[in-house]
């Protein structure tokens, strides 16, 4: 189980209300100079559940420049652990794990933790197991990203995810 923060601690500095001024949303809007949703990305956590640790580090090297914290882990019962004690924006998990499999992870996740965004992360020797699962209505993933992934579109991808859970509070 890994924790790591990206935030950025001097553009948040930068960025705090000047006493006296009214609060502008798009002061307080980090936004990397990345085009996405109007919103403070620093305040969302990412939660990705992987079994190879090879995908969770290239994953946190992809995602190393974005301000949100994100949290690792490499099965779901260290990540039940995170999301009940963390605040999760988004939970991004491998499609097939040893013991309790993606889809049945992210299944408990939308019961117990609802406004969580989930997503699928799977490789491409799995593709022929997915329609199966989506037809059983099992998946309980609101997107989905094939193995290998092109980190822009990843990171597209999130920030809609965060966009999606900021219009659901």
């Amino acid at each position: 189980m890994t924790f790591i923060n990206y935030k950025n601690i001097a553009q948040n500095q930068a960025e705090k209300k000047a006493p006296g001024k009214e609060d502008n949303s798009a002061q307080n809007i980090i936004s990397n100079g990345k085009p996405g949703p109007a919103f403070d990305v620093a305040k969302h956590t990412v939660l990705i559940v992987d079994d190879e640790k090879s995908i969770l580090k290239t994953l946190r090297r992809s995602l190393a420049d974005e301000n949100y914290s994100i949290l690792t882990a490499e099965n779901s019962k260290e990540a039940i652990e995170l999301i009940s004690a963390n605040n999760i924006t988004i939970v991004i998990s491998d499609f097939s794990m040893p013991g309790r499999s993606g889809a049945d992870f992210l299944g408990l996740v939308k019961r117990e933790w609802p406004k969580c965004i989930r997503v699928m992360l799977s490789g491409a020797a799995e593709t022929d197991k997915v329609p199966d699962v989506i037809a059983k209505d099992v998946l309980n993933c609101q997107r989905f990203i094939f193995k290998p992934w092109d980190d822009d579109q990843l990171r597209k991808i999130i920030r809609e995810c965060m966009a999606q859970y900021e219009a659901s509070l």
